[in-house]
């Protein structure tokens, strides 16, 4: 006797991840194939997850507005294809068994697709997303990656070969984009264990933070400059005395600053990291504010601001290479060498982790030994 034949449809964010998100903390939903027999259910993942105004359920073409749409629907077909075909087979065969569908569709997506979809549906910054598009590329390129359900511990041995001949910063991306990727795959349910989780970050070799003294800060604002590089000096003095990041200045719009008891205030979220931060501006900051109406001067790019600060540099007599990211290490050390505890300058930068902040301590402990041993030498 032939058995009654199963009913097969998409499902779309089955546990609302997306459905309920907020547009602060945006989450995208999972693309399931419910398998549904005699009251009974099978879900099978298809691996794709997108936002909610991504999707279209009853459209030919179920994702849109994503630049990954077309392999996505492509990925959708294919397991809808290959469920419907296994299904096939089981009515011929005259027994219908929901849990062993599904093996085929888990396995049709490789690593590297993966690895778009978790790129797409994340809050990762446009400039980091780029990066990791040639690190994708390069999972792309990897024979054993081309289906994420079959990839083993050994396979990804294989791959890290590849990657420990990077330098060794970029390794650290390439790492977190593996680690992403198969996590996401795991939660999803596109793969039984992560196949990655053995391995770890290399140690990194901090490099001392640049900074400049009080006195080297005094000389950038003292020197005599011509008009073309005032408004560039004006905003590295905003970054000693802020701790902004170039981006966060470049973006720095005016619903985000607020007056309050005679105080400036600064309230965002970082543009790299999306941690939402407070920073009541201090006089000369709030000084540079007033100067351009309320806003910060614009540079036409980052490299265009980096070429005037070398020439800043060297006109207030500074030998230090002052890069925008030398006026952020500069308010951060000197606001702890003035007594501001560490888990305040975290909130101050916008840190996510505060061992991040703690590479400034370390520098200041230098100072500190270095300083000893100057007074030793007296005796």
């Amino acid at each position: 006797m032939i058995p009654t034949r199963p009913t097969i449809r998409l499902v779309y964010d089955r546990k609302n991840q997306a459905t309920k998100s907020t547009a602060k903390e945006r989450k995208a939903g999972l693309v399931q194939i419910e398998v549904m027999h005699q009251r009974k259910r099978r879900y099978i993942s298809t691996g794709v997850k997108v936002y909610a105004d991504q999707w279209r359920q009853n459209h030919e073409q179920h994702v849109v507005g994503s630049v990954y749409a077309d392999q996505y629907n492509n990925t959708i077909a294919n397991a809808m294809r290959s469920v419907m075909d296994a299904v096939d087979r089981q009515v011929v065969a005259g027994a219908i068994d929901l849990a062993t569908l599904g093996q085929q569709t888990i396995g049709s997506t490789s690593v590297a697709d993966y690895a778009r979809c978790v790129v797409d549906c994340s809050t990762i910054a446009g400039s980091t997303q780029k990066a990791y598009k040639y690190i994708i590329d390069t999972m792309a390129d990897f024979p054993q990656f081309s289906n994420i359900a079959k990839v083993t511990k050994r396979d990804v041995d294989a791959y890290m070969v590849i990657v420990a001949k990077k330098r060794q910063t970029t390794q650290k991306n390439y790492i977190s984009m593996l680690h992403r990727t198969f996590r996401a795959a795991l939660d999803a349910g596109v793969i039984a264990s992560d196949p990655s989780a053995h391995v770890g970050y290399p140690r990194q070799h901090v490099r001392e933070r640049a900074r400049l003294t009080d006195d080297e800060v005094a000389a950038i604002a003292a020197a005599e400059l011509p008009a073309d590089l005032e408004s560039a000096r004006d905003l590295f003095l905003w970054q000693c005395y802020t701790g902004m990041a170039w981006v966060d200045c470049a973006t720095l719009t005016s619903d985000m600053i607020t007056t309050e008891g005679g105080h400036i205030y600064i309230t965002r979220s970082r543009q790299k990291t999306g941690v939402h931060y407070r920073t009541m501006l201090l006089k000369p900051a709030a000084a540079i504010l007033r100067k351009y109406g309320g806003t910060l001067p614009k540079m036409v790019s980052y490299t265009y601001y980096h070429r005037h600060l070398q020439r800043i540099a060297k006109a207030a007599g500074i030998t230090k290479h002052v890069t925008s990211h030398v006026g952020r290490h500069t308010f951060a050390t000197w606001a702890l060498s003035h007594g501001t505890p560490i888990e305040i300058v975290s909130k101050m930068l916008g840190h996510t982790n505060i061992k991040t902040t703690q590479i400034y301590a370390k520098i200041l402990a230098k100072d500190v030994d270095a300083q000893f041993e100057r007074l030793d030498g007296l005796f």
